[in-house]
């Protein structure tokens, strides 16, 4: 069977059967797997046997039921042939068998002759030499190989912390061994210094920073025991004389002496250095000349807030959709034993519309309070509340 990509064209679709094809034995003619039950000389699917292929491209997605009853045959197929293979070769292992008894058998006679002997003996020793040669040999060269391979993992991770050690002890030692290879004839070469460790080097700077803090002090309580006899006391009186004296070029005082003076007390205080008192004016209301009236009849009052009449709100939801506000004061009235004007109820819209849940807003007078706010006045599934007008007031602007 050739393996040429031109001979391998499906018989019927007249494309090329290179990655998953079937050989028919019939009429020995490559057919895909999916083109196989177009075939007419194959409609047992007996006498298909899936050809040997040599291509590194993928295979072919899933193919359907009926294919894949096709494959499993055909794989029954090969089983068979194989079966029928090693029967073959077993017969000819026992041919092979037969015919080594018969020489050994004849060795053991004497049929052979010395010649004879010695030159199948050998030609046997040496086959099997060889055999066990090869065996031996390619064993042994696996185990080399896997050894040097493990020697030469642990080669690289010796050189690895190697190179890590000489990075550090050049960062350690970098600074010591200018010191270490000095010059002595050549004077004009450059030392480094050698390091001092961190305490050393803090003492040190330490030490320095505390004398020079007591120059400074030293500094200034000298110049204080001079300047104390003569700086005059400091007041207000005495500026004229300071700017004088710094005209001239000496320093203006600092220290105020008056403390120093037997004579001084802190209670006495200058008239120089004392505080003034300001007093602010406050503004006077204006006063407003008018009268009230005491009138108390209904004719003339128009107050309005004192006789405004009131009365409680409630706030009702979960009224069906038929429900309308003539049918709620007739029901309100009815219980209260009163005329329907004096009953106000409006509808109100709620922002979300749903169904069976109509709102209203019900007045009544506040002699009614304790019945509109029992549970047995109103019918079952109302809801009911009191209205609060600060919240609620955008819904009475709604029409």
């Amino acid at each position: 069977m050739s393996t040429a990509r031109d001979k391998q064209i499906c018989a019927i679709c007249t494309r090329p059967a290179v990655k998953k094809r079937m050989n028919c034995v019939n009429c020995k003619q490559y057919v895909h797997n999916s083109c196989a039950l177009k075939k007419k000389c194959c409609e047992n699917q007996k006498l298909l046997s899936e050809a040997v292929y040599d291509s590194e491209e993928e295979p072919e997605p899933e193919q359907t039921k009926d294919v894949e009853e096709v494959i499993t045959k055909n794989e029954a197929t090969l089983l068979k042939m194989e079966n029928r293979e090693l029967r073959e070769q077993n017969k000819i292992l026992r041919k092979r068998v037969l015919y080594l008894q018969d020489e050994v058998d004849a060795y053991q006679d004497g049929k052979f002759t010395n010649d004879e002997k010695n030159a199948s003996f050998q030609a046997h020793v040496v086959a099997a030499c060889q055999s066990t040669f090869i065996s031996a040999f390619g064993n042994f060269s696996k185990e080399w190989r896997e050894k040097l391979e493990q020697l030469a993992l642990e080669m690289q991770n010796i050189k690895v912390s190697l190179t890590e050690m000489n990075a550090v002890k050049t960062d350690q030692y970098s600074s010591y061994q200018l010191n270490e290879k000095v010059n002595k004839e050549d004077p004009s070469i450059l030392v480094v210094p050698k390091k001092q460790p961190a305490i050393h080097r803090i003492n040190s700077n330490l030490e320095k920073m505390r004398d020079r803090q007591r120059q400074i002090m030293n500094d200034v309580i000298n110049l204080a025991e001079k300047d104390v006899v003569q700086k005059p006391s400091y007041s207000t009186a005495s500026t004229k004389n300071n700017k004088k004296i710094q005209s001239k070029g000496v320093s203006a005082p600092i220290i105020n002496n008056k403390v120093s003076d037997p004579s001084y007390k802190p209670d006495q205080i200058e008239e120089e250095e004392s505080f003034q008192k300001i007093h602010h004016k406050k503004k006077k209301p204006r006063k407003y000349q008018y009268e009230v009236g005491e009138e108390t009849s209904d004719e003339n009052s128009f107050i309005g807030t004192s006789r405004k009449e009131r009365k409680i709100w409630l706030f009702t939801s979960g009224a069906k959709e038929h429900v309308t506000t003539d049918i709620v004061s007739d029901y309100v009235s009815k219980k209260i034993n009163e005329d329907k004007t004096d009953v106000h109820v409006k509808e109100i819209i709620p922002y979300h519309k749903k169904q069976d849940n109509k709102c209203f807003l019900i007045g009544v007078q506040p002699k009614h309070l304790e019945a509109v706010y029992s549970k047995k006045f109103w019918p079952q599934g109302i809801r009911y509340s009191r209205f609060n007008f600060k919240k609620g007031e955008h819904f009475l602007e709604k029409k």
